[in-house]
């Protein structure tokens, strides 16, 4: 049961940071269109804006995996 719990909130979380990384996405684009000259470090780090909902979502589901299989080892200790 924990481990669907896992998948199901690990689903939930990369629909949203998904759904976070085209609503960005789309902010940056049109952003870009009215800018002609902007500098590659800007350049760079909008492209790297972009990711950081990935990141976030990536980190997410590794603390709530830690946090279901850390339940389940204590519960096996006690028993």
């Amino acid at each position: 049961m924990k481990k669907l719990l896992g998948i199901a909130v690990a689903i939930v979380i990369f629909v949203v940071m998904a759904t976070v990384h085209t609503v960005y996405g789309v902010m940056i684009d049109s952003m870009r269109e009215s800018m002609e000259n902007i500098s590659k470090f800007q350049f760079v780090a909008m492209g790297l804006s972009k990711m950081i909902p990935l990141l976030l979502a990536i980190w997410f589901v590794k603390l709530s995996w830690k946090k279901i299989t850390i339940e389940k080892e204590q519960k096996n200790k006690i028993s």
